[in-house]
């Protein structure tokens, strides 16, 4: 199944400095393919004005995000694992570790939302506790 739809992402990243949302909505194209969600969209980052495209690879206990443009990560969220990941924002190069506490799909007649609680650290220091939701709904099948 693919389908034309919006694409809703909101995370929040919880620091000892406040919360601080960053929210984007914009156009995408869903696939299902046996088990597998995908989300493929594309979006301007309003702060740097750099085009960020990204393909979202989903099941019910793991999450994928790959970015490519300007900014290019790869993040993958299992419950309660850590992982690696490498980050190529402009000249700046880093890697930083991910720690998954929540990872949840559900499936409605309208989309799919994804909700995923995780916290990052640079080396052993907690940089930040995130909640990243991630909604999708068809706008035609």
């Amino acid at each position: 199944m693919k389908s034309n739809a919006l694409v809703y992402i909101t995370t929040i990243h919880k620091t000892e400095d406040g919360h601080f949302p960053i929210e984007i909505k914009t156009s995408g194209i869903y696939k299902k393919i046996n088990d597998y969600h995908y989300v493929d969209y594309e979006y301007v980052d309003e702060e740097s004005d750099s085009r960020i495209k990204t393909l979202i690879k989903a099941t019910k206990t793991r999450v994928e995000v790959n970015t490519s443009g300007d900014s290019k990560y790869h993040m993958v969220f299992d419950k309660n694992e850590e992982h690696i990941s490498r980050a190529d924002i402009g000249q700046l190069q880093t890697s930083i570790k991910q720690v998954t506490k929540k990872v949840s799909l559900e499936e409605t007649n309208d989309g799919i939302i994804l909700f995923i609680d995780y916290e990052l650290f640079r080396g052993k220091e907690l940089m930040t506790s995130c909640e990243m939701i991630i909604k999708t709904e068809y706008t035609e099948r």
